[in-house]
Parts: C-alpha cells; structure tokens; sequence
C-alpha cells in the first residue's frame, strides 16, 4: 500500500532518516507496481516539500493546534492534506477514506479528528498564504507561499534582490527535480533529450525499462547536469592523464566523470563505506585510471595537475532532491559550514602544482558558502587567481559567463550548484 509505505518512510524522516535513503530502502523491500510506487515517492516527496503550507491550514482548523494530535496524527494529516490540495490524480474522497482508514489501525481515538478536518479542507481548498503580504512582508510571503523558513526566503531576497526574482526559484524548487544523466559512451535511450552543449549529457522522462537496463550494465550514470558541469569545469585544458585529486569524493560521481575524461583521478574521502561504495563502482565500470582511498583532505600527500574540492554545504541548491532540507538546515549550520570550507581550501593549496588547478564546488547558493568564501580564500592566497571557463560548455546560459559557474532550478532546469576555477600561478 502506498500510502502506508509513504506514512513508514516520513516517520523515519521525522527521526532524521535522510528521505531519500528511507524511501529506496523501504521500496527495496515492498511488492509494489511501478504505478503504486511513484505514488509513494510522490507522496514522500510532495508532503515534505509542502510541510509548512500543509501545517498551516491543518493548525487553523484544529481547535487545540496541530501539537494536539501527535506525531502520528500530524503524519496522516498531513498525508491526507498533500493529495487533497496538491494531488490532482486522487480524488478528494479517495484521499480522505484512504487516509481515515489508515487511522483506524493507527490512531482510532483521533479518527473523528482527522475525517472532520479532511473533509473541511476539501470543501474550503484554502489558500495557505495572504498576498497582501507579496509587498508588504516579502520574506512572510514567500515563505508561506512556497513553504520554506521565513529565514530562508529573507536570504534569498538579500542575495537576489526583490520578490519578482525569488518568487520564480522557490516555484522552481517546489517541482519535481528532472533526471539528468550521464554516458560513458555517445549513446542515449530511445526518448531522452541531449543537452545542447554539455556532451553526453541527457535527461529522461523517467526510469522506464532502457533507463534502468543501461544503469544496470553501467552505460550511463545518473548525474544533475549542475555536477557534470564541474567536472568539465576542472577539466578544462589539461592534458589526458593528468593527475587529479578528488578531495572530498563522497560515493564519487564526479571522480568517475573525471577519469571518463581521460584524466588520472585519486579520490579520498573518509567515510569507508562511500569508498567501498566507489571501488566497487569503478570495478564494474572497468574504470582502471582511478584510486580511491580512504583519508581526510587534510592528510593527503603529493601534487596535483589539478584539485577538486566539492566541499560539505547546506545543500540548499538540492532541496527539490532532498526536501527535509528545508526543515532540517538552520543559518547556524550555513556559519559552521563556511568555517569548515574555510579550513578545508586552505588544506589542499600546497598539493596543486605551480601553475595548476584548484575548482571549488557546493551545491548551495548562500553567499558565505560561495562568493565570499573564494574572496577570502583569495585574500588569503594571493598566488592563486579566478581563472573564468573559457570553453563554449558554458555559452548556453548567460548567467554563467561571469568569473564563476552558478547553477539554479529555474534558469538552468538543474540543481543549485556554485563553482570557482582557480589557477595557482607559483
């Protein structure tokens, strides 16, 4: 059943799961249709998205507030209100009964409860959001109308100046993210869409049976066009089999884009199981001009043709992929964050060769993570300088062309994602 899996995967969210980690997991397990199981990832998804809007309207018509039904009353209802007001292809009524009875085996005291405000919602189809407010309290607003923090839409306003030019990207973030992907080689299934410019770049429609069959074999790798973009951005101009450092790997995406460059990539990262994780890739790809290792940034030894650190960030240019995001990251972590950065651009500098790279990558948009961390770290290390891309990789979107690559859902149909090139000059 949908509905329950969905209701199993937002509980484990509630206690920090990451939901896309939940969500396969528990797909992994279940029976479902592929029908039945878009749906539970669809209500996963769209219920955490829209968790603000769907608290308000449910505390407005809750004599007590939304804390008077617990935990897993909130859940249901907010499961119930998500397709009432947000999910075209259920009906109101398949809504309320699916959900009504999901509260008999889970909550039977608070079925009255959750029946009379699911059928309230569905009569009134509230707004959530009082555009009175576009102008006069913008953050408010937005917040409100896309379902972000208030503080989050303030920052937005600050860094891109005026609801006209916000409003787009947070509508953009509350859609579902495309499936972009990766080749090894020149070919694309049947119906995917090439991007015009990025090479072996396309995007799929969904995981229909050719997707799947070459993820499977490993002919191509999903991957957001904001991350495939950093790997070309890194290497552009070197040499094949130039030696390059993946700093802070993860499970290695881009490590793997950058050895199908033809460049000689070392990946370190100090979580053993993504450099399991990585290996194991690797080996099945035939990929045999990588190493993985499992080591800080901090404690690798040697020189590099070029390093690419994609350091650890908020994550805010990803919460279309990762919604709880949203709920989960605070401005305090944004502080800590850029301090960890800070630290780790310093500890990489003496392994880029006299006249080599360094790119910087998050997938963030706030300016401490992005614009002004590269101003210190340039204030701080003045033998190295902004290199702009020069290739026409990135002449399809003039908001690239500027001395940085900044990436966003409603410009660019991609993740959120801030790059520098940096060249060491001694």
């Amino acid at each position: 059943m949908p509905r329950r899996l969905a209701f199993d995967v937002l509980q484990r969210v509630e206690e920090g799961a990451y939901s896309h980690i939940a969500l396969a997991t528990a797909l992994d397990r279940a029976d479902l249709s592929s029908v039945n199981r878009g749906l539970a990832t669809q209500l996963v998804y769209g219920t955490l998205t829209w968790q603000r809007a769907i608290d308000d309207v449910i505390h407005e018509r809750l004599k007590s507030g939304i804390k008077s039904v617990g935990e897993d009353g909130r859940l249901l209802l907010r499961l119930g209100v998500y397709q009432i007001l947000f999910l075209e292809r259920v009906p109101a009524h398949a809504a309320i009964n699916e959900t009504v009875e999901m509260a008999h085996a889970l909550v039977p005291e608070l079925v009255p409860v959750i029946n009379a405000v699911l059928r309230r919602v569905s009569r009134e189809m509230p707004n959530w959001w009082n555009d009175a407010d576009r102008q006069k309290k913008p953050a408010r607003y937005l917040g409100q109308r896309w379902s972000v923090p208030n503080w989050m839409s303030n920052r937005m306003l600050q860094l891109y100046g005026g609801v006209d030019r916000v409003e787009p990207l947070l509508e953009a973030l509350s859609l579902s993210p495309p499936l972009w992907m990766r080749s090894r080689a020149d070919d694309v299934p049947e119906g995917a869409t090439p991007h015009a410019s990025v090479p072996r770049a396309w995007v799929a429609e969904n995981f229909n049976g050719e997707v799947l069959e070459g993820l499977k074999d490993g002919r191509w790798s999903v991957q957001d066009i904001a991350a495939q973009l950093v790997g070309h951005l890194t290497a552009i101009g070197l040499e094949p089999g130039a030696h390059v450092l993946d700093a802070c790997a993860g499970l290695g995406g881009k490590s793997l884009h950058l050895a199908s460059l033809g460049l000689k990539v070392h990946a370190v990262d100090p979580n053993a199981s993504k450099i399991s994780m990585l290996r194991d890739a690797a080996a099945s790809q035939e990929v045999t001009n990588l190493t993985a290792e499992i080591v800080r940034a901090q404690d690798v030894r040697g020189d590099f043709d070029a390093v690419l650190l994609d350091a650890p960030c908020s994550g805010l240019g990803t919460i279309r992929r990762h919604p709880e995001t949203r709920w989960t990251k605070t401005e305090a972590d944004i502080t800590n964050l850029a301090k960890i950065q800070s630290e780790l651009l310093d500890s990489v500098v003496h392994l880029v060769k006299p006249g080599g790279v360094l790119v910087y990558s998050v997938c963030t948009w706030s300016r401490e993570e992005t614009s002004k961390q590269i101003e210190l770290f340039l204030a701080r290390h003045p033998e190295f300088a902004i290199q702009k891309p020069e290739s026409e990789l990135f002449d399809w979107a003039p908001f690239l062309k500027g001395d940085y690559v900044a990436l966003d859902a409603a410009n660019h149909n991609a993740d959120g994602f801030f790059a520098a090139r940096m060249i060491r000059s001694k």
